[in-house]
C-alpha cells in the first residue's frame, strides 16, 4: 500500500548509526496507518477468518474512504465478471453462468462451505447483497 511504501522510505532514511526500530513497532506502526486512510482494511483479516460473521464485516454499503476503491470493487457485483472469476477458479464449465448455478451441497459437488448455504455462512456477498 501507499502507506507501506512511504513508510519503507521512513525507515530507509534512518542513518546507520541510529537504532532501528523493532519489529513490533514497525507492525504497529504500518497497522495504524493503514487504519487511519481505510479503517475498513484493518478488519479485512479478521472478517476472512470469521467467515464474515460480524456486522461491522459486512456494512450496507462500501466501507471504503476512497470512492474509486469502491468503483473498482463494484465492478464485481457485473454478472459477467462474477462468470468470467467462476471460470477462471474452476467453479464453473466453460458456457455456464454463475447466476444458473445451484450452490446447494447436495445438488452440486463443486460448491464450497463458504458458498454453500454451510450454517457459519453469513449469508450475505459484497455489501449487504443478500447471498442467493
Amino acid at each position: 500500500s501507499r502507506e507501506t511504501n512511504a513508510y519503507v522510505e521512513l525507515l530507509s532514511a534512518i542513518p546507520e548509526s541510529d537504532p532501528f526500530p523493532p519489529l513490533d513497532e514497525i507492525e504497529q506502526t504500518l497497522l495504524d496507518a493503514v487504519k487511519s486512510k481505510e479503517p475498513y482494511c484493518s478488519l479485512l483479516e479478521s472478517c476472512v477468518l470469521s467467515d464474515f460473521e460480524a456486522e461491522e464485516c459486512r456494512p450496507a454499503k462500501c466501507p471504503f474512504q476512497n470512492s474509486a476503491a469502491c468503483t473498482y470493487l463494484e465492478s464485481c457485483f457485473d454478472p459477467s465478471v462474477q462468470t468470467e472469476y467462476g471460470i477462471a477458479l474452476g467453479l464453473l464449465s466453460e458456457g455456464e453462468k454463475l447466476s444458473e448455478k445451484v450452490w446447494d451441497e447436495t445438488k452440486d459437488e463443486t460448491a464450497t462451505a463458504s458458498t454453500a448455504g454451510d450454517s457459519k455462512s453469513a449469508g450475505v456477498q459484497g455489501w449487504g447483497v443478500p447471498a442467493s
